[in-house]
C-alpha cells in the first residue's frame, strides 16, 4: 500500500497494480489511478482484483508540473502580496521574497475651528476634525504606513512644531489651509523648511486648491509634500485621484489605478466646463443595466455622500451638461459600502 507522502520502491510490471492512498505517489510502471468504487478484491482469487472500469488512461494522477514547471514565473514584480498569493510562494517553496518597503506618510491636519474625536464633548462653535481620519484609513487601505501627526492650530510656530514631528515620514500630507497664496501659514512653515512648490490647484472639482512639492533633506531623499483641501469631500476626491495612485507607485505596486467602468446616468447633471468633474455617485443596476445617480448632496463640506458613494463620476473639462442616459466612466471605490450592491 503506497501511504500519503509515501514511495512504492520496486517498478509494476503488465497486468500488476497497487493500492494507493489519496497524496501517495504514483509507482514507476504506473499511468492509471483505479477508484476503489470500480473495483472488487472479495470475488477474486487471492492476490487479484477485479477493475470493472479503467476509464481513460492517467485518470485521477496529477502529474509532475501540472501547476507550474521549472521556470514559471509565479509571480510578478509589483503584484501586491495577499494570503492568496502567500499560499502560491509557500507551494512555491519561497519562504522568503524581496518586498518594497511601506511608505511611511505623516498627516497633519490644521484649523482653530477643528476639534479632535478626543474632545470630551463638541464645542458648538467648533467642527469635529474627521479629514485625519480618513486620509489615515485612505493611506493605510493603499498599502502606506500612516502617521497622525494631530491638529495644529492657525500659528506658525504651532505648525512647524507639528510638521518637524513628521519629517522621517516618506510623504507629508497637510490638510487644510492649502491656498499657497499671501498669508498662508502652510506655505510660510514650509519654505522655511526648504520646500519646493512643483505644481498648485488642479483643474478639477472638488480639490482644486490641492499642491504638491518636496521639502529638501540633507544625505537623504526630498520629502513629498502634499497638500489637501480641508473640505472632506475635496480631500477624499484629492487623495484618490493624485496621492493615492503616486503612493501605490512608491510602493512598487504594478496596479496604482482603480477599476474604471461605464454607467447611464440616471438624472441630467452639470458641471464647470473649464474643470474636470469628479461627483460622488451611487452605482445601481436596473433592468439588466448599470446606471448611477449623485450620491447625495455634492458640497465639498458635507461628508453624508463619503459614506454612501460607491464611485467617482468623471465629467471631462469641456463639457458642462450631461443629459439623463448618457454614459460616463466611473471610477470604482472597493471598499466603499453597498459596493456590491449593484453586482
Amino acid at each position: 500500500v503506497v501511504h500519503a507522502g509515501s514511495f512504492f520502491e520496486a517498478t509494476v510490471g503488465k497486468n500488476e497494480a497497487v493500492r494507493i492512498m489519496t497524496g501517495g505517489a504514483v509507482p514507476e510502471g504506473t499511468d492509471t489511478v483505479v477508484r476503489v468504487e470500480d473495483t472488487d478484491r472479495e470475488r477474486t482469487e487471492p492476490g487479484k482484483i477485479a477493475i470493472f472500469s479503467s476509464r481513460d488512461r492517467g485518470r485521477n494522477v496529477r502529474p509532475s508540473g501540472e501547476d507550474w514547471t521549472e521556470g514559471t514565473v509565479v509571480l510578478k514584480m509589483g503584484q501586491s502580496i495577499s494570503p492568496r498569493q502567500i499560499a502560491v510562494l509557500a507551494a512555491a517553496r519561497a519562504s522568503s521574497v524581496p518586498v518594497f518597503k511601506k511608505p511611511t506618510v505623516a498627516v497633519l491636519s490644521s484649523g482653530n475651528e477643528l476639534e479632535a474625536l478626543s474632545a470630551p464633548s463638541l464645542n458648538p462653535r467648533k467642527i469635529p476634525e474627521s479629514n485625519s481620519h480618513l486620509i489615515c484609513a485612505s493611506v493605510k487601505s493603499a498599502g502606506g504606513i500612516p502617521d497622525d501627526l494631530g491638529i495644529a492650530k492657525d500659528d506658525l510656530h504651532d505648525i512647524g512644531a507639528h510638521i518637524a514631528k513628521g519629517r522621517e515620514a516618506d510623504i507629508l500630507i497637510t490638510i487644510g489651509g492649502a491656498s499657497m497664496g499671501e498669508g498662508d501659514l502652510f506655505k510660510d512653515c514650509l519654505e522655511q523648511a526648504g520646500f519646493t512648490l512643483d505644481f498648485w490647484r488642479a483643474k478639477m472639482r472638488p480639490g482644486s486648491p490641492v499642491s504638491f512639492g518636496k521639502l529638501t533633506r540633507e544625505n537623504r531623499n526630498d520629502q513629498i509634500v502634499f497638500s489637501l483641501p480641508g473640505n472632506p469631500s475635496s480631500a477624499m476626491v484629492t487623495f484618490e485621484i493624485l496621492v493615492r495612485p503616486f503612493l501605490l507607485a512608491l510602493a512598487g505596486s504594478s496596479q496604482i489605478y482603480r477599476p474604471i467602468i461605464t454607467a447611464y446616468s440616471e438624472i441630467a447633471l452639470s458641471s464647470p466646463k473649464n474643470l474636470t468633474e469628479f461627483p460622488r455617485v451611487k452605482i445601481e443596476k436596473h433592468d439588466g443595466h448599470l446606471t448611477f445617480v449623485p450620491a447625495g448632496a455634492q458640497g465639498s463640506g458635507l461628508v453624508e455622500s463619503l459614506g454612501v458613494a460607491n464611485a467617482l463620476a468623471i465629467i471631462p473639462e469641456g463639457i458642462d451638461k450631461v443629459s439623463k442616459g448618457a454614459t460616463l466612466s466611473l471610477i470604482l471605490l472597493h471598499d466603499s459600502p453597498g459596493f456590491y450592491d449593484w453586482s
